[in-house]
C-alpha cells in the first residue's frame, strides 16, 4: 500500500467536494502543514504532484460548467493553489512546468508498460524468475511518474538497462 498516495488522496478528495468551499490560502496552508510531517523529499514531491493534478482536474471539471468565465473567483483559487504548491515543489527541486508528466503521457507510457508486462506474460513460462524480476521492475518504473520526466528518466534508464541486461542473459541461455 502506498501511505503518500492515500493520505493525498484523502486530502484532495476531502478539499474538492464540490460542496465544499475553503479559501486557496487555507487550503495551501493544511498541505504545507501536511508535508511537514513527511520526512522523505521523495514523497513530499508525491504528496504535492498528486494535490496539483487533483487540483488541475478540479479545475478542468468547473471549467466545464463555469458561466462566469475569466472573472471566476473559483478558476482564481484553483490557479492560487497551483501557483503556491508549484513554488513548494520548486523549492524541492522540481520545475512542474517543463518536467511534468501530462496525463496523456502517463497514459502512454502506462500503455507501453502493459503491452511490455503482456509480451513478458507470453514468455514466462520455464522463466519464473526472470519474470517475477522484470515485473517488479517495470511496477516500480510505472511508480516513478511522480518524480517528473527528468527524474524519471534518470530512474527508468537504470531500471530499462537491468532489465536488458536480464534479457540479453536470458537470450544467450537459450543459444
Amino acid at each position: 500500500m502506498d501511505i503518500i498516495k492515500k493520505l493525498a488522496d484523502e486530502f484532495a478528495t476531502r478539499i474538492y467536494q464540490p460542496d465544499s468551499y475553503q479559501s486557496a490560502s487555507k487550503i495551501v496552508e493544511q498541505v504545507r502543514f501536511s508535508i511537514d510531517g513527511i520526512s522523505n523529499e521523495a514523497d513530499k514531491i508525491k504528496y504535492l504532484s498528486i494535490i496539483l493534478e487533483r487540483n488541475n482536474l478540479a479545475s478542468v471539471k468547473h471549467k466545464q460548467i463555469c458561466t462566469t468565465g475569466e472573472d471566476c473567483d473559483v478558476e482564481k483559487r484553483f490557479a492560487s493553489i497551483s501557483y503556491y504548491l508549484n513554488q513548494d515543489l520548486e523549492k524541492l527541486g522540481i520545475i512542474r512546468n517543463e518536467n511534468t508528466f501530462t496525463m496523456h503521457e502517463k497514459r502512454a507510457l502506462e500503455e507501453r508498460i502493459d503491452t511490455l508486462l503482456q509480451d513478458l506474460a507470453s514468455l514466462k513460462a520455464g522463466q519464473q524468475v526472470i519474470y517475477e524480476d522484470l515485473l517488479k521492475e517495470l511496477e516500480e518504473l510505472r511508480n516513478l511518474f511522480f518524480l517528473g520526466k527528468k527524474h524519471s528518466f534518470v530512474s527508468g534508464f537504470y531500471i530499462c538497462s537491468a532489465l536488458c541486461f536480464v534479457l540479453d542473459l536470458y537470450l544467450l541461455s537459450l543459444v
